[in-house]
C-alpha cells in the first residue's frame, strides 16, 4: 500500500511539473514571439478586463496537430485563460475543445505558457485561441508582423479579433503576440513518466490480489 500510494504521489509530481513549465519554446511552428516564443515587444496591447475577449486564429495543415503549448505576451493582473474553440466564420465560436487556466498572474508585462499536453486538432480545421482575465488590468500584446511559420510547419496563421462586449467581434488592426509549439507526429510519452505509471499499476494490482 506505502509503495503505491508513493509512486502515485510521485507520478502527480511529475504531471504537476510538467504543466506548470514557463519559458522557452521547443518546436515551434507558428510565431510572431521568434523561433522559442520569447520574443516579445511590450508596446501596444488589448484590454483583457471586464467582458472583453481576444482571439488569434490558426489554421491545421493536411495532417491532425498535436498542440504541446502556447506562449502569449500579456499583463497580468488575476487569472487568465486561454481556451482553443471552433473558427465561427472567421470570428472565435462558441464551442470550447480544450481550456487552461494560469491563476494570480501578476501585473507586470511577461511572457506566459500555456500547456495544452499534445492536445490533438484536427487537420485541415481553423481554430481560435483566445484569452480571458478575471483581472482589473490584464492585456494581450499585439504588434504589425503577424505569426510567421516555423519548420516544420503544421499551422498558419488566420487573423486577430477583439469583442469589447464578448460577443461582438472585430480587427483591432494588432496582430496578437502568440507561438504555437508542436508535432504532427503524435508524441510518444517520456521513458521516465511510462516506466513510473506503469510501476504504480503494477503495484495496484499487488495490492488488489492480496485482499
Amino acid at each position: 500500500m506505502k509503495l503505491f500510494k508513493i509512486l502515485a504521489i510521485a507520478a502527480m509530481a511529475m504531471v504537476s511539473s510538467v504543466s506548470a513549465q514557463a519559458g522557452a519554446l521547443t518546436n515551434v511552428v507558428l510565431s510572431n514571439l521568434g523561433s522559442d516564443g520569447t520574443s516579445a515587444v511590450y508596446n501596444q496591447s488589448t484590454d483583457l478586463t471586464g467582458a472583453r475577449l481576444s482571439g488569434s486564429g490558426f489554421t491545421v495543415g493536411a495532417s491532425d496537430f498535436y498542440l504541446n503549448a502556447i506562449n502569449v505576451a500579456v499583463f497580468g493582473g488575476g487569472d487568465i485563460t486561454a481556451s482553443i474553440v471552433n473558427n465561427n466564420g472567421g470570428n472565435p465560436g462558441a464551442t470550447v475543445f480544450a481550456t487552461r487556466t494560469l491563476t494570480g498572474v501578476t501585473s507586470a508585462a511577461q511572457t506566459v505558457t500555456f500547456n495544452f499536453n499534445d492536445f490533438q486538432l484536427t487537420a485541415n480545421q481553423s481554430y481560435f485561441v483566445t484569452l480571458k482575465s478575471t483581472g482589473t488590468a490584464a492585456a494581450w500584446y499585439g504588434r504589425g508582423t503577424v505569426p510567421a511559420v516555423f519548420p516544420p510547419g503544421g499551422l498558419t496563421y488566420v487573423s486577430s479579433r477583439f469583442a469589447s462586449n464578448g460577443t461582438n467581434w472585430d480587427d483591432n488592426g494588432l496582430a496578437f503576440e502568440i507561438a504555437y509549439s508542436g508535432s504532427t507526429v503524435n508524441p510518444v510519452p517520456e521513458p521516465a513518466l511510462t516506466s513510473l505509471l506503469c510501476l504504480s499499476g503494477i503495484a495496484l494490482i499487488r495490492r488488489r490480489m492480496k485482499k
